[in-house]
């Protein structure tokens, strides 16, 4: 595939002046900056406390929500989880759709990163329930 790619580069090259090629490589330099800049601010590390914070709270909000739609489907029977009971396969395939689901709950787009926050919080404060008691 690569040197498809590069083969075909070199065939529009040659039609090129040098003036196009620098601007070429000024504008590929420019995108690729512009990309680097674009990640790094993704990037959580780089993030603001306060912007962490937003995004954790539009994401719990987000969980909460997809989870009692989750739960109310599951309890009106929408979600076709178990359609024959009395078969035991089917029972495991319920299960397992189940379990599916719940983990696309969790870890949709980038919710996985806030839901970890959620359970280090959780568990600094059972932490420090069971010392105290």
């Amino acid at each position: 595939m690569y040197f498809k790619n590069k083969k075909k580069n070199l065939e529009i090259s040659k039609y090129l002046n040098n003036d196009e090629k620098k601007f070429l490589e000024e504008l590929n330099k420019s995108s690729n900056n512009l990309k680097t800049k674009q990640l790094e601010q993704n990037n959580i590390l780089n993030l603001p406390i306060k912007i962490i914070f937003d995004n954790w709270k539009v994401e719990m909000r987000n969980i909460i929500l997809d989870l009692t739609e989750f739960i109310s489907d599951i309890k009106n029977n929408n979600s076709k989880c178990f359609n024959d009971i009395d078969n035991t396969n089917e029972i495991f395939k319920g299960i397992f759709n189940i379990f599916n689901k719940l983990i696309n709950i969790f870890t949709k787009d980038k919710r996985s990163i806030y839901f970890g926050i959620t359970l280090i919080i959780l568990s600094m404060l059972l932490y420090i329930i069971q010392i105290t008691s």
